[in-house]
């Protein structure tokens, strides 16, 4: 059994989704805070439930997600660490604007590896159509559904759920840990409201 086989519809869906918005978003490669886009936006997944459970609510997972973007755009510093560098009097967003300026958006996000070349589809007929190639996945992003798989092993779980990508998220270093920890979320307090060896709904 592959581990994409392991995984419930919900937790399929947010992979599949990932890449979706990732590429809506002109995104290199599958990031985490495009994981996280995915679970939010199944809106009764048990993700979404246990982010709820430890007081993000929907009207915060917009803010989230933006928050995920800017820490990405500013090449891996953190609110904190950017609160701390304009107390010295280094303004980073004034960097960054002007970083992109000059070598254009997304300058200071780290490179990926180039997505694999355009294949072309055969159709009846001899004539080809192009196919899109598929975004790669940024390497924390795989390790990501790795924590998640063995996450669900250690809770006696069957199957990944979006609870499991979650506490993968939470778990490894990254932008979503760093922006749901700066609100207090933590992989603890997911675990906690989970009750052990339970099978994942959704």
């Amino acid at each position: 059994m592959t581990m994409m086989e392991r995984f419930t519809d919900a937790a399929r869906r947010a992979t599949r989704s990932a890449h979706g918005i990732a590429r809506t978003e002109g995104a290199p490669a599958v990031g985490e805070e495009h994981i996280l886009a995915a679970i939010l936006a199944q809106r009764d997944c048990t993700g979404v439930a246990l982010l709820t459970g430890c007081g993000l609510g929907r009207d915060q997972h917009r803010a989230v997600l933006d928050e995920c973007r800017e820490f990405r755009r500013r090449g891996g510093i953190g609110r904190a660490e950017a609160e701390a560098l304009r107390g010295l009097g280094i303004e980073v967003d004034e960097i960054v604007d002007r970083v992109e300026q000059i070598w254009g958006e997304g300058a200071l996000q780290e490179p990926v590896a180039a997505p694999p070349a355009i294949r072309s589809r055969w159709k009846r007929g001899g004539s080809a159509t192009p196919t899109a190639p598929r975004l790669p996945w940024r390497p924390e992003s795989k390790r990501v559904l790795e924590t998640a798989l063995r996450q669900a092993l250690d809770l006696g779980c069957k199957r990944v759920g979006t609870e499991h990508l979650l506490l993968g998220l939470l778990i490894r270093d990254g932008v979503v840990r760093e922006v749901l920890t700066a609100r207090d979320i933590n992989p603890l307090q997911v675990r906690a409201l989970l009750p052990p060896g339970a099978e994942p709904t959704a």
